[in-house]
């Protein structure tokens, strides 16, 4: 198992604080593979503020297998940790 970590998940990459209530901003993050991941791998892609409600997203992959029993299986979530 390994975590992996963009730039914009990083421990010096400031997390965003919007002012006033109500506004919609968006976070993203981008990690290109370089080699098979393994199944307990965990991609840190970016930072979210606290109290902030994730209203979506999207993952883009390009040649996700190139075998006859094509697969992708993926778990998106939150991982809360004491950092952020």
């Amino acid at each position: 198992m390994a975590t992996l970590t963009t730039d914009r998940a990083a421990d010096t990459f400031p997390v965003f604080q919007p002012t006033g209530a109500g506004i919609v901003c968006a976070a993203y993050g981008t990690y290109a593979l370089t080699a098979d991941p393994a199944p307990a791998d965990i991609i840190e892609m970016c930072k979210v503020p606290a109290g902030a409600v994730i209203v979506g997203g999207h993952v883009y992959a390009a040649d996700l297998d190139t075998n006859a029993t094509e697969t992708f299986d993926i778990d998106v979530g939150w991982l809360a940790n004491s950092r952020n």
